[in-house]
C-alpha cells in the first residue's frame, strides 16, 4: 500500500515510517527541514515537505494514497504547563486535522488513523476508566476530541474508513515522558505521592507504531 504519514519525524511518526516500509509500504512521510528529510529517508521513506496548513501542497502529496496516518502533535514538554502552552498542538488537532480530512478525501484515500490520547475518556475524579468508558475531556485534550470527530464524521459522511487510535503515556530510551522521569529519579526530585497506588496507561513507542 501506499501511506501518507504526518509527524514522520516526531518519537512515533519515525518509527511507524521505519515499521511499515520494513513491511514492503510505500511511505511518505511529512518533514519540514532538510535534517527531517534525512530522517524520514534514512527510515525507508520518502520525504514530503507539504505543509499541514497548506492544502494544496498537502493534497499534492496525499495524492495517491491509499492510508493517511495523522500521527503530528505539539506535546508542551515542560513540568509545569498551562493551557496556552498546547495552543499549537490545538491548532494540529483541530484545524491540521480537518485541512488533512479533507485532502484525503479530495484524494480518494480509503482510510484515515488518527492518534490521540486515552485521557479523552479520564474521569474527573481520578478513577480507572477503559476504552469503554464516555469521553470526558479536560481541557488540554479537548482538541483531540474534536479532531476524532472531524475524522469520524468526515468517514461517515464521504466514505472512507475512520480509526482513531488513543495511546498512553509513551515509554522508550528517546520518550520525552522516560527522560523527565529518569531525570527526576537520578537527582531524587520525583517523588512518590501517597501510598503509590496510582495507576499510569503507559505503552512502549515500538508497540504503538507496531
Amino acid at each position: 500500500m501506499k501511506i501518507y504519514i504526518t509527524g514522520a519525524t516526531g518519537v512515533l511518526g519515525r518509527r511507524i515510517v521505519k515499521e511499515l516500509a520494513a513491511r514492503g509500504h510505500s511511505v511518505t512521510g511529512m518533514a519540514r527541514s532538510t535534517r527531517g528529510e534525512d530522517t524520514v529517508r534514512s527510515l525507508g521513506g520518502v520525504p514530503s515537505r507539504a505543509g499541514l496548513f497548506d492544502p494544496e501542497s498537502l493534497l499534492r502529496d496525499v495524492e495517491g494514497s491509499d492510508v493517511v496516518i495523522h500521527a503530528a502533535t505539539s506535546i508542551p514538554v515542560k513540568t509545569r504547563m498551562k493551557q496556552e502552552d498546547f495552543a499549537e498542538n490545538d491548532r494540529i488537532r483541530r484545524d491540521g486535522t480537518r485541512i488533512l480530512t479533507e485532502c484525503a478525501v479530495k484524494a480518494g484515500v480509503r482510510k484515515l488513523i488518527f492518534q490521540d490520547v486515552v485521557w479523552v475518556a479520564s474521569p474527573a475524579d481520578g478513577s480507572y476508566f477503559d476504552e469503554n468508558s464516555p469521553v470526558n475531556p479536560d481541557e488540554s485534550v479537548q482538541s483531540g476530541v474534536d479532531g476524532e470527530n472531524i475524522v469520524l464524521q468526515s468517514g461517515d459522511k464521504y466514505g472512507f474508513i475512520p480509526t482513531v487510535l488513543r495511546c498512553g503515556f509513551f515509554y522508550g530510551s528517546d520518550t520525552a515522558h522516560t527522560r523527565t522521569i529518569g531525570e527526576g529519579l537520578k537527582k531524587r526530585t520525583f517523588p512518590i505521592i501517597g501510598a503509590g497506588n496510582n495507576f499510569w496507561s503507559n505503552i512502549h513507542i515500538d508497540d504503538a507504531a507496531a
